[in-house]
């Protein structure tokens, strides 16, 4: 009988762990007995991304903790945890969808998720993976050809799920039932078990302790006393110890923030055959983070882990090959890799597939194809496949044109932070799309150039100038005009007239929510402090977000609360961004939003 102690850590494409407010204070809720109060807390931090959110609301709907039990809705919050990475709701999955519980029953779909799941390492869905092949192919022969197939296929997010895959067989009967106890939640007899153990040396204790005190589950959150047990275990030669104390001086947490170190650790786990720290060795190297670049290296790590199904690092090296990075060019290699990733759920190789379709890349150009995996990336939130999907849509490329879900796709894209959907909803917004062919070139030429092209600012100044004076816009598309042009006076260092741009924006358009957080951005971090107001700046980013859902409003305000010196509610926000980005896959933004994050965590403002 296996069992994976599951804890969740970051991995290294992504921003710093983060556990909102909101989920600290379910878990107090749910440890005083207040299921309901925490039910709705976990909800909050669910819905924003947070992996131990999600898992915590299925599991209340199971149980029937401070609501109806309710199957359908664990299932969907399952679901949207196995989605967000976690191995644990994989395999849950599997099982529902085997049995029929909360969701039809679905042979296939529950062969899909154990699949997930043997790629990141849970042994014993391997058996139910066969069990479901069986069951949806009818002919054994043909589950054995399509496991093997699956196994260079599954899934892997970039997340990190450090835990031991033990054959609890070999352990005490204490440990045994420290096991059923953290199955249960019930942290505080986990502890009480798992603690003597530990001391006597068992590693897979020492790690389910530094786990208890890395989440603060039953102790108060403790970095250094988590990092103090993951090193007994590391000393010991357990890689997924070494691979946790990796993580921990990578991020800062509990130790003095070290590359070179994290790099060390990882290196002894991966040349045990840690899957993941092969992957995360394969991101040091690719990015230069305490280890000299070296693309080829990468390469050799990456190749590492995609043997054992790590679907990120599939994906990365396919990137590689895609790019001639430490590796020949060869977009046919590249192709091959995007498409087994892909063909199994995972969206940025989903994007990455359609786009070389799009292009011609690698395989015949097929814009029908292109649009089937743009769609399939953009369903999961994949801003970039959004975006691309609605200009499809908008201009009939591959497809019927289809205005209404061009406008769709290309909101859902500026929502997840898309920068070109963002300029391309505001046009579509502006009333832009009914200009006429008959209308003056020189009109088109400055419509585009204020509104949609990539042109420099004073050309974008001049452009939108033109627009506005010219009284050949329609009315509806002056205040953006306003905006744009002001994002050019903000990047030329012309503050009093942005800031008059936008003052203008929104009197002309009072529920122009782009207008207040271009205002909250410009007093949050105008490199000259005469035109900086922190507390102005939050209150405009809180008009904004109560007029529109927004990641990059909650960005500003974050930034408006780091100028007013609330560094507290600064990392706050932006966490909640991050967390936004992530929960979305959006990592085209991620790697700004984390520099401020860890700005406002030192306690300095952005400028």
């Amino acid at each position: 009988m296996k069992h994976l102690f599951l804890v969740l850590i970051f991995g290294l494409t992504f921003g710093t762990a983060v556990l909102a407010g909101p989920y600290e204070d379910g878990t107090t809720a749910f440890q005083q007995g207040e299921y309901a109060a925490a039910l709705k807390l976990f909800r909050v931090a669910g819905k924003a991304g947070h992996l131990e959110a999600q898992l915590a609301v299925a599991a209340l709907y199971d149980k029937g903790n401070g609501v109806a039990e309710n199957p359908r809705a664990a299932a969907r919050w399952y679901k949207m945890a196995a989605q967000n990475g976690s191995t644990a709701a994989m395999v849950i999955l599997g099982r529902r969808y085997y049995d029929g519980q909360g969701v039809v029953l679905n042979y296939a779909e529950s062969a899909k998720w154990f699949r997930l799941a043997v790629s990141q390492g849970d042994k014993l869905s391997e058996q139910w993976l066969q069990k479901a092949l069986r069951k949806s192919q009818g002919n054994s022969k043909n589950a054995a050809k399509v496991s093997v197939r699956g196994k260079s296929n599954v899934q892997s997010v970039t997340r990190v799920f450090p835990g031991a895959d033990i054959d609890l067989a070999t352990k005490s009967p204490a440990y045994r039932e420290g096991i059923a106890a953290y199955n249960k939640s019930d942290f505080a007899t986990a502890w009480r078990l798992f603690l003597p153990i530990a001391r006597q040396g068992d590693v897979d204790a020492q790690i389910n302790i530094g786990i208890l005190y890395l989440q603060g589950w039953h102790v108060q959150k403790n970095y250094d006393a988590a990092r103090k047990w993951f090193l007994k275990a590391a000393e010991q030669g357990n890689a997924t110890a070494q691979q946790n104390m990796g993580f921990l001086y990578f991020r800062g947490l509990g130790v003095k923030q070290s590359r070179a170190t994290a790099a060390k650790w990882y290196r002894r786990a991966a040349d045990q055959g840690d899957m993941m720290s092969q992957y995360n060795m394969g991101v040091i190297l690719r990015d230069g983070g305490g280890q000299k670049r070296n693309m080829a290296e990468a390469v050799k790590w990456f190749t590492l882990s995609a043997k054992q199904s790590h679907v990120a690092a599939t994906f990365n090296l396919g990137v590689m090959y895609r790019d001639g990075k430490g590796v020949k060019r060869d977009l046919a290699k590249a192709k091959d890799m995007f498409r087994a990733v892909a063909e199994i759920g995972y969206a940025p190789a989903q994007f990455e597939l359609g786009l070389l379709y799009l292009l011609g890349k690698g395989v015949e150009k097929n814009l029908g194809e292109a649009q089937t995996w743009f769609h399939k990336a953009a369903k999961q939130g994949d801003a970039s496949a959004q975006y691309n999907l609605g200009v499809m849509n908008l201009n009939g490329l591959g497809i019927d044109k289809n205005p209404e879900q061009g406008k769709y796709w290309i909101e859902k894209s500026a929502r997840n932070g898309h920068a070109k959907a963002g300029v391309v909803l505001e046009r579509i917004q502006s009333g832009l799309t009914s200009v006429t062919p008959v209308q003056a070139k020189i009109y088109k030429d400055n419509v585009n150039s204020c509104m949609v092209d990539q042109v420099g600012p004073s050309e974008k100044i001049k452009a939108c100038t033109w627009l506005i004076r010219s009284g050949k816009l329609e009315s509806r598309g002056i205040p953006h005009a306003h905006l744009f042009r002001s994002l050019s006076r903000s990047q030329t260092g012309q503050y009093e007239l942005a800031r008059s741009d936008l003052s203008q924006a929104i009197k002309l358009k009072p529920d122009f929510a782009e207008a207040y957080n271009a205002l909250a951005w410009l007093l949050a971090t105008a490199t000259e402090a005469r035109y900086r107001d922190g507390k102005r700046a939050v209150e405009l980013a809180h008009k904004a977000i109560s007029l529109k859902d927004d990641v990059n409003f909650y960005d500003s305000l974050a930034a408006a609360y780091a100028e007013n010196g609330e560094f507290e509610k600064a990392v706050s926000e932006q966490s909640r961004a991050i967390a936004w980005l992530r929960a979305m896959g959006n990592e085209e933004a991620m790697a700004d939003f984390q520099y401020r994050l860890n700005l406002y965590a030192e306690g300095r403002p952005y400028r």
